[in-house]
């Protein structure tokens, strides 16, 4: 949707529905128990910890909180 050249509808539902595998977090969504648990746990000791990264953004512009930040390729969406 936001690329050049981008592909229509159809090809992308038909790509992404049937035919696009990739092990990880990338396409192994948790469980609710799962997202329940990273959350109240704040993703701590997890293989979806992003503590390392926010070091490097406050590293670079300071604390992060209370600012917007694009997260472009986000999986689906836990670090946002």
């Amino acid at each position: 949707m936001f690329r050049h050249p981008s592909d229509g509808k159809k090809f992308n539902h038909n790509f992404y529905n049937k035919y696009y595998s990739q092990n990880g977090i990338t396409t192994d969504l948790p469980s609710n128990d799962e997202l329940k648990s990273f959350l109240e746990q704040k993703f701590t000791d997890t293989n979806r910890n992003i503590d390392q990264i926010k070091q490097i953004l406050e590293s670079i512009n300071g604390p992060i909180n209370n600012k917007s930040i694009l997260d472009y390729g986000c999986s689906w969406g836990y670090t946002t």
